[in-house]
């Protein structure tokens, strides 16, 4: 059987705008400060397109970003062909019951840890029957919580293949809604390198 992943590459379609958009500018950085030139507008329409020609299903994990992920990709046509379902798992309760991360790890790590992220992104993978699924954790303000500075945390991408996380800080001082936007453009980046990673790995063949 082929790969979709490549069959995808060829022609003028999806993959390929995204490798181009992926290339031509820095869509993560540690500090966050390439977030800010990472557009949804742009970005979201072509992971919504990409899943799409490729068959995959989509799920969110939210915590600080409060729905903004899945709302983002909702807000593009044809996100039903793609996304799932989505939550918002605002305390570490509904953490453990909704996406089962463990107490312990809650406890040792905090919410606000790569392992929280990694945890939330399966757990949703698993409860939304995906193919891949996106989390968002950390500390949007306008205080910082557990000795984490406000505009810092996670993102995490899980498929069947990958488990990525990525650190992010959002630089300066800024909103909790400056804060959210730039975790949403940083998950869709990540998702975008997660499908990118699989697809470069020969997976789904």
């Amino acid at each position: 059987m082929n790969n979709p992943y490549a069959a995808a590459m060829t022609g003028t379609g999806s993959a390929r705008n995204i490798d181009t958009l992926l290339s031509s500018r820095r869509a993560h950085s540690e500090d966050g400060s390439a977030l800010g030139r990472f557009d949804t507008e742009e970005s979201a329409p072509l992971l919504i397109d990409w899943m799409r020609e490729l068959g995959l299903r989509l799920a969110c994990a939210e915590s600080l970003t409060g729905g903004m992920i899945a709302s983002t990709l909702v807000g593009v046509p044809g996100a039903s062909d793609v996304l799932n379902g989505g939550v918002v798992t605002y305390t570490d309760a509904m953490k453990t019951k909704v996406l089962g991360v463990d107490e312990d790890l809650l406890d040792e790590k905090t919410a606000y840890s790569p392992e929280c992220a990694m945890s939330m992104a399966a757990g949703a993978l698993q409860l939304f029957d995906a193919d891949v699924a996106v989390s968002s954790t950390g500390v949007a303000g306008p205080e910082s919580d557990l000795g984490v500075p406000v505009g810092t945390g996670f993102l995490g991408c899980a498929t069947p293949y990958t488990m990525q996380v990525w650190p992010i800080t959002v630089p300066g001082e800024r909103t909790r809604q400056e804060i959210r936007e730039a975790f949403t453009r940083g998950a869709i980046a990540l998702v975008l390198r997660t499908l990118i990673h699989d697809r470069d790995k020969g997976h789904y063949e």
